[in-house]
């Protein structure tokens, strides 16, 4: 319960830092407008639409960050049904593909030993989207070109999608952090929520996910998904 208590404490700090930081730029900007007329300056159509940017980027980001927060706190039990995976890695390839910001990042489906799983389509393609945009954006940190290679294969009763990227890897000193509530490598823009959020998605699958990465060389995420729904095997390590 003492654990609980402090990791919802940790939760609030999280969430109370992060609207704050974007809630900041918007009354800076509003608090100038405002002295600005009250001045009786007149104010050229270019301040006006500076500020406007402003306000309207720092509203998008706190909106970014309540809607992954929801994400984290609604915990929707899955529902499951038989789909192909294969065609939902490249239904969230293609739009990869068509968007410029990704021009220099090829994602590859390199092997796929089992096409249906059973599980909840629509989360299971949040996790794959959560994870794939974490490799686009190490590797745009570390300069770019590079790849993306995605492959499912089947292990005992579960099927492992393996999503691997030549990015600039995670820091050793991070990686037991990379799964809590808020924790991020890539702010300003990351709100640190999209790995918790798919961490719990596979665990309410019954599945598991880890990872391995080297700073420079690039991180590998494991997904483990039941082939069925009552299945009550181990998961493989």
């Amino acid at each position: 319960m003492a654990e609980k208590h402090a990791g919802v404490g940790r939760l609030a700090a999280g969430v109370a830092h992060e609207i704050k930081n974007q809630l900041t730029p918007i009354l800076t900007d509003v608090q100038r407008t405002i002295v600005q007329i009250e001045a009786g300056k007149e104010l050229s159509s270019q301040y006006v639409m500076d500020r406007a940017r402003t306000i309207e980027e720092a509203s998008r980001t706190a909106n970014k960050i309540t809607m992954a927060l929801l994400d984290y706190a609604r915990e929707s039990k899955p529902e499951f049904s038989r789909f192909s995976i294969k065609d939902s890695i490249e239904m969230i390839t293609t739009l990869h593909q068509s968007d410029r910001k990704w021009a220099n990042i090829q994602i590859v489906l390199e092997e796929v030993e089992i096409d249906k799983i059973f599980a909840d389509k629509r989360q299971i393609e949040q996790v794959l989207l959560n994870i794939i945009n974490n490799g686009c954006e190490a590797i745009e940190r570390k300069g770019g070109p590079g790849m993306i290679g995605i492959s499912v294969k089947k292990k005992g009763s579960h099927a492992i999608i393996s999503i691997r990227d030549n990015g600039i890897g995670i820091p050793e000193e991070d990686q037991a952090k990379i799964f809590d509530p808020f924790f991020t490598t890539m702010a300003p823009r990351g709100t640190g929520l999209g790995l918790s959020v798919s961490y719990g998605i596979v665990e309410r699958h019954g599945g598991r996910i880890d990872f391995e990465s080297e700073p420079d060389l690039g991180t590998t995420f494991r997904i483990y998904l039941p082939l069925e729904k009552e299945n009550k095997d181990a998961i493989p390590t």
